[in-house]
């Protein structure tokens, strides 16, 4: 079944960057030590890749993926340690604004796209918008509500994100005694959190 090849391919991916990096890597420069290690590989490197890619055509269009990216100037990580948290999360949104900007202009289907992601490998700020809130969106509203919000939310008209928790319950959202009420006269939310574990 295909979540348990997944699984398998998670553990053999694990074992195998702990023998070898595969040449696409995004490092900017390489641990001699390490070095030593990958060329000492008891295995032909390029097959393991391809099976951990999905196939060959799909190492392909990642290698071409990365380096688009490499020659980004904004994807350059060297210097990235020495920002302050406001500069690294600026840089950040950045770097996902042009993600969004190359799949729209090379049409990526969601599945390169997220091979795309892999490539940038950074703290993407809008995450939690692509894991969480459309994924609601998709499974939580009206078929009008969809056709209003999901092209807004995947084009990024709108960005959003997700957050359900009370100090008793953490994430059971089954447990949450919170309860928000619409005052339609007002256009506001009245909370009711009606215990201390609320």
């Amino acid at each position: 079944t295909k979540p348990k090849k997944d699984c398998e391919r998670a553990v053999v991916f694990s074992v195998f960057l702990l023998v070898v990096l595969e040449g696409g890597g995004w490092v900017m420069s390489s641990n001699p030590d390490l070095v030593k290690a990958r060329a000492r590989a008891s295995f032909d490197v390029e097959p393991m890749t391809h099976w951990l890619d999905g196939g060959v055509e799909r190492t392909l269009a990642r290698r071409k993926l990365l380096a688009l990216l490499e020659s980004d100037p904004l994807f350059d990580t060297k210097d990235d340690i020495h920002h302050d948290r406001l500069k690294k999360y600026t840089k950040a949104l950045a770097r996902a604004r042009r993600l969004k900007e190359i799949e729209a202009s090379l049409k990526l289907s969601p599945e390169d796209f997220a091979v795309l992601k892999e490539c940038a490998s950074f703290d993407d700020p809008t995450t939690l918008h692509e894991l969480m809130f459309s994924p609601n969106i998709e499974a939580l509203c009206s078929p009008e509500q969809k056709r209003e919000w999901l092209p807004k939310c995947r084009d990024w008209r709108v960005i959003g994100c997700y957050a359900q928790t009370e100090v008793g319950h953490g994430s059971n959202v089954r447990g949450i005694e919170t309860v928000a009420r619409y005052l339609p006269d007002s256009f506001e939310f009245e909370l009711d959190s009606p215990t201390l574990t609320s």
